[in-house]
Order: structure tokens, then C-alpha cells, then sequence
């Protein structure tokens, strides 16, 4: 329930392209990640705060040598 007066702020996000396409018409299309980080509504200190957590996580969602159990305590985190 939403107090009066308070605004409701919804993000969805789909870093691994689930819901949205890869491409269309032969382009790739742009994933959450790549829109947030080319908007000029982000901050430059947020921008870096998201390049550290990609530097991050990223190697570990790809590592094929780690089993989805192993993978999911980083995600979660």
C-alpha cells in the first residue's frame, strides 16, 4: 500500500535478456545495463558504482568452471 503523497518507483531490470530481445532487425539491442549507463540521468559517481559491480559479478555469472548453487550466493549478495 502507498502512503498518500508518496511516489512509487518501479525498476525493472533484465541484465540477462530474458524478457527482452537480443536483437531486432539485425542489431543487437541494448541490455539494462548498457542503457542505464549511457543515460545522462544516472551520476557519474553512480555510473562507476555500477562499472565496479559488472567488474565484479560478471566474471562469476560467466565462470563456466562454477556450478549455478555456487553462483547464486554472489547473485543473491
Amino acid at each position: 500500500m502507498q502512503r498518500e503523497g508518496a511516489s512509487a518507483l518501479q525498476v525493472i531490470s533484465d541484465f540477462d535478456m530474458i524478457l527482452t530481445r537480443f536483437a531486432h532487425e539485425g542489431k543487437r539491442c541494448p541490455t539494462t545495463y548498457n542503457i542505464l549507463h549511457n543515460t545522462n540521468l544516472i551520476s557519474e559517481e553512480c555510473k562507476a558504482k555500477m562499472s565496479n559491480l559488472v567488474a565484479h559479478y560478471y566474471p562469476i555469472e560467466i565462470d563456466s568452471s562454477k556450478s549455478v548453487e555456487e553462483k547464486i550466493p554472489h547473485m543473491v549478495e
